[in-house]
């Protein structure tokens, strides 16, 4: 009867023991993902700030071309030298220089945006699964240490009960 009662109690500290580790398992898992997402964050924020820079350079620039056709346009309806439309012509060209180059770093940054955007979603599902993988992992084994404790318990109160009524046949027989 000490052996089934020490198989008792040892079952009841390794289900505490399981519990206390599960615990700490789940803050163990949700710490690392902040940790690991906290980089990818601050480039996320690091490209908006790029592109919001990078806006209003292409704002800037759109409203210089715009200046330049205005005074394109007013200098063709006057008597103009050849070397004022040769000038005009290049700030033209200087211009849409400025806005081409600005459109392929908007769209780099955007790429590189994307690229860091599907890093993360890949991440986050990798950290998913793995998490999703561990959990059903531990409930397996909490349900198959749960069965296996029944079964113990079950053949305990058996025993216990044949004992007893051993114990009542043998208090009569005497």
């Amino acid at each position: 009867m000490a052996d089934d009662l020490a198989k008792i109690i040892s079952g009841i500290f390794a289900i505490i023991i399981l519990v206390v580790f599960l615990g700490a398992m789940g803050n163990l898992f949700s710490q690392l993902g902040d940790q690991k997402c906290q980089p990818y964050k601050d480039i996320i924020s690091q490209r908006d700030t790029e592109i919001q820079g990078l806006n209003a350079q292409l704002t800037e620039t759109e409203k210089q071309l715009t200046k330049c056709k205005t005074d394109y346009e007013t200098l063709i309806k006057e008597n103009i030298t050849k070397k004022d439309i040769e000038e005009i012509k290049g700030y033209y060209n200087i211009t849409q220089t400025q806005i081409n180059y600005l459109n392929q770093r908007f769209d780099q940054t955007n790429e590189n945006y994307f690229n860091f955007y599907q890093i993360l979603l890949n991440n986050y599902r990798l950290s998913l699964t793995i998490n999703i993988a561990i959990g059903i992992t531990l409930l397996g084994v909490e349900i198959l240490s749960f069965f296996l404790l029944k079964s113990e318990l079950v053949m305990f109160v058996i025993q216990s009960a044949i004992k007893h009524r051993q114990k009542k046949k043998e208090g009569k027989d005497a």
